[in-house]
């Protein structure tokens, strides 16, 4: 993995953060990168909404609401292989260009939060919450449902 001293390279960041100095953490790249870019800042909330996602629950089933759909919901409708398959978010596309490394990283930091928002929102409820990888193919994805 491309790191330095436990945390990722991040080539663009730490450029940035020569230039800057002590004047400047993570919070002024992200201010001064939305600034002097077309980023429009809706995205902060589409990020927000994958890594801290809402749930919502039905039959007992538990899913990101913004990726449930009824007629893919009724077509698996069978415990956790809906959960499993409605829950994936394929992290390859989501930053095209991204290595495979920081995919991995990335997937690891999204399980951990989403397996502390599912612990939060449902206490009573047990998850398989994991990071989806084939290094031979490329991939890194992730998912969750519950152990029942």
């Amino acid at each position: 993995m491309v790191q330095q001293k436990d945390k990722l390279f991040l080539p663009d960041y730490e450029r940035w953060d020569r230039a800057n100095g002590d004047n400047f953490d993570s919070v002024g790249y992200v201010s001064v990168t939305f600034s002097s870019s077309k980023i429009p800042t809706d995205l902060v909330f589409a990020f927000l909404e994958i890594f801290w996602p809402d749930f919502t629950e039905r039959d007992g089933l538990v899913f990101r609401t913004d990726a449930f759909v009824e007629a893919t919901y009724q077509r698996f409708k069978v415990g956790w292989k809906a959960e499993f398959w409605m829950n994936n978010i394929l992290l390859d596309g989501l930053v095209p260009g991204l290595d495979y490394e920081y995919r991995l990283h990335l997937g690891k930091q999204c399980v951990d939060m989403w397996r502390t928002k599912l612990q939060r929102d449902f206490p009573d409820k047990k998850f398989d919450v994991k990071v989806l990888d084939d290094y031979e193919e490329d991939e890194v994805g992730i998912t969750f449902h519950q152990i029942l």
